[in-house]
């Protein structure tokens, strides 16, 4: 990948965490405000696909199967090779090591294929369910015995955001982004000099 292509990627990682920025400015408003749960949730969801992006582009994990269920043939297994390189060529450009939160498919997981695992959690024959809750988990009404399931669960008083079963620290979430934008930035500024 030579440097041109990169400083695209540079720009995109940027623009993801600007997203994530704004996400987080419209969160604490709406947590400020109260009753505004909707937007509350519509900022997480900004906030987790911005980190998705990011991760999606550092750590891309390509799928060996084509849309087809099928292997994928010599060009589609070349495609899948450049894209992890890709990911390589840029976590290097930026001298990451690794960032956990990001690198873990746990953020992606959050508010990718939502349907598939809401389908499993029915499947299972639960019923107690909330969603859209804000609030300390632990501070959640027992019923039956049970403690019932959020679907969607931001807890304030841990600042994290829990979807399903994946909880994600936000302030973590959030740092994590805002580093890989100041590598970026770092680095696209030195490509402009040059």
């Amino acid at each position: 990948m030579d440097d041109w292509t990169k400083s695209y990627y540079m720009r995109e990682l940027i623009n993801q965490a600007e997203a994530a920025t704004l996400a987080c400015e419209d969160l604490n408003a709406a947590l400020n405000a109260r009753g505004e749960v909707p937007r509350a949730f519509a900022s997480v969801q900004s906030l987790l696909a911005a980190g998705a992006m990011i991760s999606k582009m550092l750590w891309p994990q390509p799928s060996k199967i084509d849309g087809n269920g099928k292997a994928l043939d010599a060009a589609g297994e070349e495609r899948r090779q450049r894209t992890i390189l890709r990911g390589k060529a840029l976590r290097d450009a930026l001298g990451i090591k690794g960032i956990p939160i990001l690198e873990s498919r746990k953020v992606r997981n959050a508010i990718e294929h939502f349907d598939d695992r809401l389908d499993r959690h029915f499947e299972a024959g639960h019923r107690f369910v909330v969603d859209r809750n804000i609030g300390p988990r632990d501070q959640m009404i027992v019923i039956d015995g049970q403690v019932p399931l959020p679907l969607r669960l931001i807890d304030n008083s841990a600042m994290t955001v829990s979807v399903l079963d994946d909880e994600v620290p936000m302030q973590k979430l959030f740092d994590a982004i805002s580093e890989v934008s100041r590598g970026a930035t770092e680095w696209l500024n030195e490509y402009d000099r040059n």
